[in-house]
């Protein structure tokens, strides 16, 4: 594991959530549920956002784009697991298995 580890903490800059589900071996819906589940993760207004104090903490940061369709204006939100947080996801997802292999 220490080097699975130590290969995340080299991965250059920050990976979208789907990308980050991924590379630790999980779909993404199943990702969402487990990161709501854990209390990482709350749903709000159709979207899946990680709590403040998790953006706080340099694992994740969220970005908004704003785009216009069909002379709309709409927002996007994006959230970005940054390698240091994908370093604790790791510990905690592999932590979560574990218990619940249990």
């Amino acid at each position: 594991a220490e080097n699975s580890l130590a290969r995340l903490a080299d991965a250059n800059g920050e990976k979208t959530v789907k990308e980050a589900a991924k590379i630790l071996g999980f779909g993404e819906k199943n990702f969402f549920a487990l990161m709501r589940g854990m209390g990482i993760f709350f749903y709000d207004n159709g979207i899946n956002l990680p709590k403040q104090k998790y953006i706080n903490e340099g694992y994740f940061f969220v970005k908004t784009e704003n785009y216009t369709r069909n002379g709309e204006d709409y927002t996007y939100t994006r959230i970005f697991v940054t390698a240091k947080g994908l370093v604790w996801l790791e510990k905690k997802t592999k932590t979560a298995a574990l218990e619940e292999a249990c």
